[in-house]
């Protein structure tokens, strides 16, 4: 076999080829595998949010006693109750008040305006004989 035939048909002098992708290809579509399961994992955690209804006012309402109440809602929980169950219902009052036999317990930014959505500022509960007769909201 001479030299020209050795070159012409061997691979025996020529270094082998490496296969498979270049690096920056393999970093490429590791960024991307991220990007991609970061936006999965957004998409369903916002539906899972949505669905539980923790963005709904109503829903963290009822969810602790002294959060945020609508004004219907804060009436039926303290109209006719006495001392003991309007605090077991809605919490402690931020201030109190006495003339006489009567009693006022304001709540602060407990209850939300009906057309507004808005945080009232305070809702008053007005005691009369040890029970609450009357809500009043400002």
């Amino acid at each position: 076999m001479t030299r020209g035939d050795r070159d012409a048909g061997s691979d025996i002098d020529r270094p082998r080829k490496r296969g498979g992708m270049p690096v920056w290809a393999w970093a490429v579509l590791v960024v991307a595998g991220v990007v991609l399961v970061c936006g999965v994992m957004g998409v369903v955690g916002s539906m899972a949010w949505w669905i539980s209804g923790s963005g709904d006012p109503a829903a963290r309402e009822a969810a602790r006693p002294g959060g945020t109440y609508t004004r219907a809602n804060f009436q039926a929980l303290v109209l006719g109750k006495s001392e003991a169950e309007v605090v077991q219902a809605v919490g402690q009052p931020d201030t109190t008040a006495a003339d006489g036999r009567a009693k006022r317990w304001a709540f602060l930014r407990r209850t939300l305006h009906p057309t507004s959505g808005r945080l009232d500022p305070a809702a008053t509960v007005h005691f009369s004989d040890g029970v609450v007769d009357r809500v009043t909201f400002d």
